[in-house]
């Protein structure tokens, strides 16, 4: 029987030496490739991600009121406080009353109504008035919501979150009590 010694490979015709400049020619290939990755990541912006705004926007009230025509509105007018600016078309709006999510939440802005909401009901700068599109803090926005989507009463906690939507992230969130004003 013919045996061959521990570690040797010369008598199957390979050569135990060129095993490590066949390494190092992958693992340099792996690198260049990878930084290659990294750098194309960075000079198209791929990866990076979104900065949120720092702002405050609060629920300044919500209130049920009874409209000359005989009509219950159930409003609920937010201010910006303070902070950043930030653009109101990359925003959702996540309205929950005692903690459950409204049936139709509000995104797509600027507009002046959407379902769930009372007919031309979104005001301020959520409704864009004058092309102005842009939340500056003292800017007020507000809507009412329809019946349909919740019936409000006087002592539910309304919370309004506000998301940016490129990412995801909570910008502020705030609640009010809801007082009846009829």
């Amino acid at each position: 029987m013919n045996r061959l010694s521990k570690g040797s490979f010369t008598d199957r015709g390979i050569d135990e030496n060129a095993v490590s400049p066949i390494i190092g020619v992958i693992l340099m290939v792996a690198l260049t490739v990878l930084l290659a990755a990294i750098i194309g990541a960075l000079a198209f912006g791929i990866g990076t991600p979104e900065r949120v705004p720092l702002a405050s926007v609060v629920v300044d009230s919500v209130e049920l009121i009874l409209t000359p025509a005989g009509l219950l509105r159930q409003e609920v007018t937010l201010i910006h406080r303070g902070g950043e600016s930030f653009n109101v078309t990359y925003i959702r709006i996540i309205t929950l009353v005692n903690d459950v999510p409204l049936t139709h939440q509000l995104d797509d802005f600027p507009r002046s109504t959407a379902q769930g909401y009372h007919s031309f009901s979104i005001i301020g700068v959520l409704r864009g008035v004058g092309g102005d599109t842009i939340w500056d803090a003292g800017d007020t926005g507000g809507f009412s919501i329809a019946k349909g989507n919740k019936e409000l009463f006087a002592g539910d906690q309304v919370t309004v979150n506000i998301i940016h939507k490129p990412s995801g992230a909570i910008i502020t969130s705030s609640s009010a009590v809801v007082v009846d004003r009829r």
